[in-house]
């Protein structure tokens, strides 16, 4: 058995470390971010706006600025460009991050889609979603989810990649009401309560919601710039901050640990973390015996979080020195997957 936490626990433990950056402690006040929406006013993004609203963000000391893109290429763009820090997108902006745009996928907000639909004009004679066959359907933007959304009823259904046209009109109520008004499309994918409200309009009408035609897919995804990464100053306490987000019970059903974690060098920080009953507990400084001491030089940690640190290099180095079994950093590492 390898005796090293897998890529999935690394990247749940950047996933837990960045997705805190923008919420936790009181130390990031004054800080200032960009967050640039794919949509604006889908419901897996809009708590951006309510959170902003109510003061939840200037509570935790930070002032953001939003950006609204109409569609996930865009808001992509807008990272690749270094105007935007945070991205409030789907999993199909995951696809840039292969291709090398600058960013991270740092969190999965929402699975299934219901809030996603499929809408056609209100005199439109199509009824059901196996009638759109060879149509064209409207969506915000290229290699956006909902045009990906488009394209996987296509291959549900068994009519090839390219057994419907998506064609890119933009997002929100207003040119989906304006394509369907001229009939520029047949179709369109967007937000499930905006064709309910164009049905109290009779400028058309939701046929299905994406997902019942699509599982538990990445339909939210938070994206965080790799300058917002490289540049962070309180990660460390992030990470130990966003642990409690991030923890799964079911691979701890039978891990009962403690454990120590000091960290050194430009951030130093000290915390306990005890595992317990499929139960967890994060506290400040070194609290009772630990079955697992760790200490590490916090760049190190933060790169080997990265994925740009080998675990076993940093150990010979001495960069990470463990005081206790490495099985069980394994086995802390799977309570937080991918």
């Amino acid at each position: 058995m390898n005796a090293w936490p897998q890529h999935g626990a690394q990247v749940g433990f950047a996933a837990a470390l960045l997705l805190v950056a923008a919420v936790s402690a009181p130390a990031f006040a004054g800080t200032a971010l960009t967050v640039g929406k794919a949509s604006a006013t889908s419901d897996a993004i809009i708590p951006v706006n309510v959170g902003d609203e109510l003061g939840i963000f200037k509570k935790h000391g930070l002032d953001l600025t939003i950006v609204d893109f109409g569609g996930g290429s865009r808001m992509v763009q807008g990272i690749v460009g270094g105007n935007i820090d945070i991205g409030d997108g789907a999993g199909t902006e995951m696809a840039f991050v292969a291709k090398g745009a600058p960013m991270l996928a740092v969190c999965q907000s929402t699975g299934p889609a219901p809030f996603l639909g499929v809408g056609v004009p209100w005199d439109s004679p199509i009824r059901k979603l196996d009638e759109l066959q060879g149509k064209t359907i409207g969506v915000s933007s290229a290699h956006s989810f909902s045009d990906w959304s488009g394209h996987q009823l296509a291959r549900k259904f068994g009519w090839g990649e390219d057994g419907v046209k998506t064609v890119a009109i933009g997002g929100g109520p207003g040119p989906a009401s304006a394509a369907f008004r001229t009939h520029l499309v047949d179709a369109a994918i967007g937000n499930t309560s905006q064709f309910l409200a164009f049905e109290d309009a009779k400028e058309g009408r939701l046929i299905a919601p994406v997902s019942s035609y699509e599982g538990d897919v990445a339909s939210g995804v938070l994206f965080a710039s790799n300058r917002l990464i490289a540049t962070n100053p309180n990660a460390i306490r992030a990470f130990l901050a966003g642990l409690p987000l991030a923890f799964q019970r079911g691979p701890a059903k039978d891990l009962n640990a403690t454990y120590h974690f000091t960290f050194t060098g430009r951030e130093e920080a000290e915390a306990t973390v005890v595992i317990a009953n499929k139960g967890l507990r994060v506290a400040e400084g070194h609290q009772g015996k630990a079955d697992l001491s760790l200490v590490a030089d916090s760049e190190t940690w933060l790169r080997f979080l990265r994925k740009e640190a080998s675990l076993p290099v940093a150990l010979l180095s001495r960069r990470i020195r463990l005081k206790g079994s490495p099985r069980l950093l394994l086995a802390f590492g799977r309570c937080f997957p991918s």
